[in-house]
């Protein structure tokens, strides 16, 4: 109870930084109606189930524009995924599976800090979990990155982390293994 009692606080205190003004008015598209182009671009989605009963997340790395969608509109986009997500009472017992889609990624898409924020999310103030992360089609220069990407998704997630490369049908393939 002490435990739920600290996540709820701090989802307030999280909630208000995100949202500041808005912060106590329902989280609804109307409370987002700045963020809607960028809900509707696709770079997250929720795609229903897996065998298992988890809700599915997708995440395509390659439509965040840094230019054009800020750091601040992409934090509160995830909140309100995670809060849609909240909302079923299944997915709170059994976590939910996410997608990164990177095969069209370029360098520039990547963002440790929403990484970070995200991971922040899931563990601190959301009554919610991530039961496992796929990176589908990762780069080449994610080599390169993937030191402080992993230190920016933390121990916890790191174990739950899997990577799937080939074909669209290899992939496929490979992630139909896990439900």
């Amino acid at each position: 109870a002490k435990l739920a009692a600290v996540r709820l606080v701090n989802y307030w205190e999280k909630r208000k930084k995100v949202f500041s003004e808005r912060c106590y008015q329902p989280l609804t598209l109307r409370t987002l109606e700045h963020e809607i182009p960028l809900i509707s671009s696709g770079l997250h989605q929720l795609l229903g189930k897996d065998s298992n009963g988890r809700a599915i997340l997708a995440i395509d790395a390659s439509l965040r524009n840094k230019s054009k969608d800020s750091f601040e509109a992409v934090t509160r986009v995830i909140w309100y995924f995670f809060h849609c997500l909240i909302e079923d009472v299944e997915t709170q017992k059994r976590g939910f599976v996410l997608l990164a889609l990177c095969k069209h990624a370029q360098f520039n898409n990547f963002d440790p800090s929403l990484m970070s924020a995200f991971n922040e999310f899931e563990r601190e103030c959301f009554p919610i979990r991530i039961v496992s992360l796929h990176m589908c089609h990762p780069r080449p220069f994610f080599r390169a990155i993937l030191p402080i990407s992993k230190f920016a998704l933390g121990r916890r997630m790191r174990a739950r982390l899997c990577f799937h490369s080939g074909s669209d049908r290899v992939v496929v393939e490979k992630l139909s293994m896990y439900g």
